[in-house]
């Protein structure tokens, strides 16, 4: 298995470039308008899973902010693709960095079963009036797990290995996200929840909907009944539901020229 810094960076190069940002303009002007609506002017700001910037508007969030940070796993392609001197330190959600050593499914197995998610940060006490969450959660551990076995099926204990390790880590950046804060500060996460192609009668009914926060909430609720959680909702309800009046909207991400995901946004101010 290759390093998890190393598969992430992987990820980032595949969806950088001029195309894919002229592509998500729109989603990107979305994202940073529902941020600005709430943001709280000149405070300390952090970025979490910066990645490339490519879904967030860095000058509009970074003239608002009195100083501001972009953390990602993937330092190298954030440092790129930030203005010169940006403020860009590491956060590693999970420290797995160990099991490329492993070779064998039983192994494999084993660790996923047993690993203790940890966080390496440049951040250690470090607060901040607002952080921003980009969509991170589905990332975690089960698509860097699926790239180790690309060559054979994937065995149904490896998948609930995988997701349950996911879990773990999820609950636990979440909880260290949580410590960044100071009273009144303000956190952000957008997700993608769902994901279609463009001409699935479903993503039909969403796209003329995607306005109606009642009508989604009600389409979503219904989602979860029948299918349950993926890592992404897990993530962010876990997020949501320490959040005193959270306050969301749903968007449509173009993420490519075929694959339409559903995304919700809250933001919200952490609960005493």
């Amino acid at each position: 298995m290759e390093k998890t810094a190393d598969f992430y960076r992987k990820l980032n190069l595949s969806v950088s470039g001029e195309v894919i940002r002229s592509l998500w303009k729109a989603y990107r002007e979305s994202v940073t308008q529902f941020v600005m609506d709430m943001f709280i002017e000149g405070g300390t700001t952090i970025v979490i899973g910066a990645g490339n910037m490519n879904d967030l508007d860095f000058e509009s969030v970074s003239s608002a902010s009195e100083s501001i940070v972009l953390a990602d796993i993937d330092v190298e392609s954030t440092m790129k693709n930030s203005p010169a001197g940006a403020n860009v330190r590491e956060i590693d959600f999970g420290c797995f960095n160990d099991v490329t050593r492993i070779t064998e499914t039983h192994d494999m197995l084993e660790f996923l079963r047993n690993a203790k998610p940890g966080v390496k940060s440049d951040l250690e006490g470090k607060k901040f009036n607002n952080i921003l969450i980009s969509p991170f959660y589905t990332q975690l551990v089960l698509p860097w797990v699926f790239s180790a076995f690309a060559d054979k099926p994937l065995d149904s204990t490896i998948v609930d290995a995988a997701l349950d390790l996911a879990a773990r880590t999820i609950r636990s950046a979440n909880e260290y996200i949580r410590n960044m804060t100071v009273d009144g500060s303000r956190i952000y996460l957008w997700t993608d929840m769902l994901e279609y192609v463009s001409n699935d009668l479903a993503f039909t009914d969403i796209s003329a909907n995607i306005s109606d926060n009642e009508w989604m909430d009600s389409f979503f609720s219904r989602y979860l009944e029948e299918f349950g959680h993926g890592l992404g909702s897990y993530g962010h309800m876990e997020m949501e539901e320490t959040l005193e009046n959270p306050v969301h909207r749903w968007l449509i991400w173009p993420f490519d020229s075929n694959r339409r995901l559903i995304v919700k946004l809250t933001s919200g101010i952490l609960q005493e």
